[in-house]
């Protein structure tokens, strides 16, 4: 009995033409046979390409190997601090807000600094509750004369004075935005419980409850006028030192993915949508005195998604598993050859980024590698308009416009 299910990556330019998925994920081979799922090999955080014979701890500008700096980093994706404070994903919808798109971010039960964008545009993170909104308190302590009580902290941070401080001016714009970000959320919240926006959707895990609190609020979108949104939600217990089975946690996992395909499926979604089921880092290929593995760097991630062209393997496997490699870094924690910003570039393109501003917003730290390494929508998915980044195309910058820097290699740009 194999534990991998075979999936044929002929034709993906990697080290062998088979690879193995954990028999417990089957719906990842039933996508990826169909062409609805590809998978991004050895994939990291990087602030610049490297190799072990470089200062490669000082160079990642991030406390590597710690989950809470990878976390982070891997959700801001800007390593130098050019916009900092704020994650990949509120910058892209940043973007696209100013371009006349109607965006929502939204995170699932958590804090998702990915979602940050920048302070100029404001733009909200919404909760996405997979239990029930808290109600807000309308009665005060103050005794019944004084009973409808948000009216009263509405008035107190309404209209400022001439003699406020800046101090005061700041939290009466926190509390008033709170207040009605709130309210927003418990009207959409409202109108889903409703039974307007249920979905048939059997749930037994948290994570269950999870996508299903996606699915609804994706369901609600004409309600909301979105047409361009981010969905951040997470599920753990994968931190393996101990030598614990996957099959423990991943038979969950995949029933939750499938069931939620198949609703976004009903919804008629699925070819409007991405996932990308990926970790903050990869694992030790060597095993540790448990039986388990600890923090690595580099990981092998799947994307899944009704539009994407898949069925192959983006990046480059290792072809050297061995501490002979020149990625290899204590006890086989691998060097990522493919930077996250390869994967988030197609994606921006995707969703409608254009243009090296606008792109180079988005990914602040994209400069810091070769273009021809940066995946385009086209790499990615069926409908993607922009051509592969090579030396043998009219677009070479892929930034829609076909100009004298497209020439390369004979110039500056290249």
């Amino acid at each position: 009995d194999s534990e991998l299910l075979d999936i044929d990556t002929t034709g993906s330019g990697q080290v062998c033409n088979t690879f193995g998925i954990n028999k417990h994920f089957p719906i990842l081979q039933e996508l990826y046979d169909e062409g609805d799922a590809l998978f991004l090999a050895n994939t990291g955080i990087l602030a610049k390409p490297v190799t072990k014979y470089d200062n490669w701890m000082k160079e990642s500008r991030v406390q590597l190997f710690a989950h809470n700096h990878m976390t982070r980093e891997a959700q801001f994706l800007d390593p130098y601090e050019k916009n900092p404070g704020t994650g990949v994903g509120g910058r892209m919808l940043d973007i696209l807000k100013r371009n006349g798109y109607q965006t929502s971010a939204n995170a699932v039960d958590t804090n998702a600094r990915m979602l940050t964008g920048d302070s100029f545009w404001a733009n909200p993170i919404w909760t996405v509750s997979s239990q029930t909104l808290p109600t807000l308190d309308p009665h005060s302590s103050l005794g019944p004369s004084v009973s409808v009580f948000d009216d009263i902290v509405k008035k107190l941070n309404g209209v400022s004075e001439s003699d406020d401080s800046k101090m005061s001016e700041t939290w009466s714009a926190m509390v008033a935005k709170s207040l009605s970000e709130h309210e927003y959320s418990q009207e959409i919240e409202y109108a889903i419980k409703s039974g307007e926006f249920d979905v048939p959707y059997k749930k037994k895990t948290r994570f269950d409850y999870r996508l299903f609190s996606i699915a609804r609020y994706m369901a609600s979108r004409n309600l909301r006028k979105v047409d361009r949104e981010f969905y951040h939600v997470t599920t753990g217990g994968f931190d393996h030192h101990g030598g614990k089975d996957l099959s423990e946690f991943l038979p969950d996992v995949n029933l939750s993915l499938k069931l939620f395909v198949n609703e976004l499926k009903r919804q008629e979604l699925w070819d409007d949508t991405v996932i990308l089921i990926a970790s903050e880092f990869g694992r030790s290929i060597t095993p540790n005195s448990g039986k388990g593995t600890d923090h690595g760097w580099a990981g092998n991630y799947a994307v899944v998604g009704g539009a994407l062209d898949g069925g192959k393997i983006m990046g480059k496997y290792p072809d050297d598993l061995t501490e002979h490699s020149d990625l290899w870094v204590r006890r086989g924690r691998m060097i990522p050859t493919t930077p996250w910003e390869s994967f988030w570039n197609g994606v921006a393109q995707w969703m409608g980024v254009r243009g090296d501003n606008d792109l180079d917003f988005v990914l602040p730290n994209r400069k810091s590698f070769d273009k021809c390494t940066l995946f385009t929508d086209r790499d990615l998915f069926t409908s993607g308009d922009l051509p592969h980044n090579t030396c043998n195309i009219a677009d070479a910058d892929g930034d829609g416009v076909r100009d004298a820097i497209d020439q390369c290699p004979d110039t500056a740009y290249w």
